[in-house]
């Protein structure tokens, strides 16, 4: 699947603005689509049976949460040692909603400082934290 110009341009913004904010520390929560049972394992660092698994087996999408370590080039390596978080999949920063793909002004580093550091920051619709 080819990815248009418009598509890298948000997931560029999104490397950039995660690099600004994102600390060591930080939870992360995404949507992953999962595809192998062994994949799915690893992930959730559980077993699962029956329904459950065959529902998130068949290309299903689950919300992760992830803590943020460090950067392995443009992707996000966790505390776990998973290395292929990309930010722009990123829906919430220390339990507040986010999108790192919208542009930043300072204020909105400002806010997403204050997220890292487990501060309530109130969002109005113009604001992307």
């Amino acid at each position: 699947m080819e990815r248009t110009s418009e598509e890298m341009q948000r997931a560029m913004s999104a490397i950039e603005n995660a690099k600004r904010i994102l600390k060591a520390g930080d939870r992360v929560r995404l949507l992953r689509t999962l595809f192998s049972k062994d994949l799915f394992i690893k992930s959730m660092g559980r077993s699962l049976e029956g329904e459950e698994l065959t529902r998130l087996l068949k290309g299903r999408s689950v919300h992760l949460t992830y803590t943020f370590q460090c950067w392995d080039g443009d992707w996000i390596v966790s505390a776990s040692g998973i290395n292929d978080i990309a930010p722009i999949g990123i829906s919430q920063l220390n339990g507040q909603e986010v999108d790192f793909s919208l542009p930043l002004t300072a204020s909105l580093v400002d806010a997403g400082k204050a997220i890292s550091e487990g501060k309530e920051v109130y969002r109005y619709e113009s604001v992307p934290f």
